[in-house]
């Protein structure tokens, strides 16, 4: 088993020297994958990489790669940005489906689109009017939560840097644990 697996990374390296690609260094959590195996049989690594041609590269200077925290997978997902271009991008809307179990979602929405001076406004600045006051209620009413994920997402990031084998695993399972609670 162990030969078979030398092979296909060398395989592997091959292609990639083959094909001319380089790694993209990235920021974020050092190691991007994990068995998620008790004690001693405990394994992470860094797995899942961003490569590109020299060509590429050079074209592309401001890319940045960026390694987020695994969570709901194995696999740390990657984002990689080609600029670092700080222009102002208008905030899309997000629906949040835990929105509809509470009570004064329902009433939002309503008096949102209900408004007395303009009932016959076309659909999209109803659309707009809706999506917007759910986003104030939202960013009211679930602030904490956005920011207890937050800071939840650092300490796993930290965790897992940190070289250590398996002790911080159920540390790390319990924070993801608390996430997805928060998420729903």
């Amino acid at each position: 088993m162990r030969l078979m697996e030398n092979y296909q990374m060398k395989a592997f390296r091959d292609f990639l020297d083959s094909c001319c690609l380089m790694d993209l260094e990235s920021k974020g959590c050092a190691y991007t994958w994990a068995n998620n195996r008790e004690g001693d049989a405990y394994v992470k690594k860094r797995l899942d990489r961003a490569v590109c041609s020299m060509e590429w590269r050079v074209a592309f200077t401001e890319v940045e790669v960026y390694a987020f925290s695994a969570i709901g997978s194995d696999h740390s997902p990657l984002l990689i940005s080609l600029s670092l271009g700080h222009a102002k991008r208008r905030k899309e809307f997000k629906f949040e489906d835990f929105w509809l179990e509470e009570a004064e979602y329902g009433e939002i929405v309503r008096d949102a689109w209900l408004k007395a001076e303009d009932t016959n406004q076309n659909l999209l600045i109803k659309l707009k009017r809706v999506s917007g006051e759910l986003e104030v209620w939202s960013k009211s009413k679930f602030t904490n939560a956005h920011k207890r994920i937050k800071s939840l997402k650092k300490e796993i990031q930290k965790l897992t840097n940190h070289p250590s084998g398996g002790q911080d695993r159920e540390r790390v399972q319990s924070l993801k644990e608390e996430i997805e609670k928060l998420w729903r």
